[in-house]
């Protein structure tokens, strides 16, 4: 009796999975979203004209002086600690 309970039971499991129909449309909504949260359609072709594509090794130098000064001036990891004691 107990196998043909386990029988059944994984038959009507696998029969559930089986019955699924996948949509051809699946995405479509999120293509829809995008599409209409687009602002301007053509600023992608057309970029401004100021638009710096990347950055120049000094300005990217600066920034990772000024960064490491920041983190000096803050403490360093190993020194910064934190308690979780209760009361």
């Amino acid at each position: 009796m107990f196998y043909q309970l386990v029988i059944v039971t994984c038959f009507v499991t696998l029969s559930a999975c089986a019955s699924q129909h996948t949509s051809y449309e699946m995405g479509s909504a999120t293509r829809q979203i995008v599409q209409s949260q687009t602002f301007d359609k053509e600023a992608a072709n057309n970029p401004p004209k100021g638009v710096v594509a990347g950055m120049d090794g000094g300005a990217a130098e600066q920034v990772i002086r000024s960064y490491r000064k920041a983190g000096k001036q803050q403490g360093s990891a190993e020194q910064a600690t934190f308690s979780m004691k209760g009361k």
